[in-house]
Order: structure tokens, then C-alpha cells, then sequence
């Protein structure tokens, strides 16, 4: 198995890939920017102390499936995801997995989901806190936005708690159309449906990312080809 080791003490490690596994030691940190090109199935594991920031930026897969695993062995381990998809006729698969397994562990996964054409997602997050996962915090929040009504969504959440001890778990996942509303308003205010359209999409990708500099530009080409 291919395997990166983050070492202990290491901080605000900045990663592209990582193969088949990732662990990040006691006391580390690592941010992960993924810009999938290809299947993956990782499994990722933090120990004591240690944080994961990963975002994933993922444009136009034809035919994209990821399945990752996300161990919080470590007592005070931290997991940030933020995972922007955006689909035009392609078929993506995600089934995200999160195990709190140490005390006082977080997570904290985020994912704007954006598709056209005759694109097919299917979003499977499970969440589960173990018995030994006290005061552990967990959050799950999906929203998937179909810009063209013949586009498929499927998000299915889950989540599983076996201890009584819990500092918060909770998940939400909504898939809506485009707010026909909206677009009229927007182009009652002098703007073209096209760029009514484009908006509320950016609305939804800034909604994700505090910083969209760098993934903008390639929201905007995406979004040129909305009619």
C-alpha cells in the first residue's frame, strides 16, 4: 500500500497527492488539496492532536468514484472537508466514511455539489461515533444544486452513535433546482438569464470557500456553457 506519513510535530503540511494512505502523526497538520483525476480508494487516520484540512475541487469528471475513510484515532483529532463537484454530463460516485474512535474528536464535512447536462452524482456520507468517542462533534452538511432538470441526484446520509456522551452530531443534505424565482428577480435587475444563472451558482461555491481566488476562474469557464 502506498502510504504518506505525516511525522509528528509537522505543521500546516501542504499536500497534493498521497496514494492509497495517509496518517498524520501526533501533534501534526496537513492541508490536502485534491483536484482528482483519476478513482481513488484512500483510507486517512489522525492521531492525537492532529489536523486535516482537505479540499477537493472537483470539475467535470466523465466518470469519476472515490471512496475514502476517515479514522479520528487520536484524542482531540480534527477533520475539515470542503469538496466542490461540479458535473456536466459525467457520473460521480463519493461515499465518505468518518469514525470517531478518540475522545473530543471533530469533523466537519462540507460539500456543494453543482450539475448539468444529463450528469448522474450519487453523495453516500456516513458518520459514526464509537463508544470510546466522547464529547466527540461531527457535522454533515450536503447541498446539491441541479442547474438543468434533466440531471440526477442521489445524496444519502447516515449517521450512528454509541455513546451517550456527545458534543454534537448532526446532518443535513438538500438538492434543489434553480430558484425560478430568483432568476426572474435577478433579471428584472437588468441581468440576463444566463448571468442570473451564473450568480446563484457562485453564491453557492462562495458559500463554501472563505478564499475562491484560486477556483473561481475555473467555476467561471464551467459556467459559460450554462444556457
Amino acid at each position: 500500500m502506498n502510504t504518506l506519513i505525516v511525522p509528528e510535530g509537522t505543521q500546516h503540511l501542504v499536500v497534493q497527492e498521497i496514494g492509497e494512505e495517509l496518517i498524520v502523526e501526533k501533534n501534526a497538520s496537513c492541508i490536502w488539496v485534491d483536484k482528482p483525476t483519476a478513482n481513488k480508494n484512500i483510507k486517512i487516520t489522525l492521531k492525537e492532536n492532529s489536523q486535516l484540512k482537505r479540499i477537493i475541487i472537483n470539475i467535470d469528471p466523465k466518470q469519476y468514484r472515490e471512496e475514502v475513510t476517515y479514522i479520528l484515532e487520536g484524542k482531540k483529532a480534527k477533520l475539515q472537508e470542503k469538496r466542490l463537484i461540479l458535473t456536466n454530463h459525467g457520473e460521480n460516485y463519493n461515499k465518505i466514511f468518518v469514525n470517531h474512535i478518540g475522545e473530543e474528536t471533530e469533523s466537519d464535512i462540507q460539500i456543494r455539489s453543482i450539475q448539468k447536462g444529463n450528469s448522474r452524482n450519487t453523495i453516500h456520507a456516513f458518520l459514526k461515533v464509537e463508544q470510546s468517542g466522547t464529547n466527540a462533534s461531527t457535522n454533515l452538511n450536503s447541498q446539491t444544486l441541479l442547474v438543468e432538470k434533466q440531471s440526477y441526484a442521489q445524496v444519502l446520509p447516515g449517521l450512528e452513535i454509541l455513546t451517550a456522551n456527545v458534543k454534537k452530531a448532526r446532518h443535513a443534505a438538500t438538492t434543489s433546482n434553480l430558484d425560478e424565482a430568483m432568476i426572474f428577480y435577478l433579471t428584472s435587475r437588468g441581468l440576463t438569464e444566463q448571468e442570473a444563472k451564473a450568480m446563484i451558482v457562485k453564491g453557492m461555491v462562495e458559500s463554501l470557500f472563505e478564499e475562491t481566488t484560486e477556483v473561481m476562474p475555473q467555476v467561471e469557464q464551467w459556467l459559460s456553457s450554462i444556457q
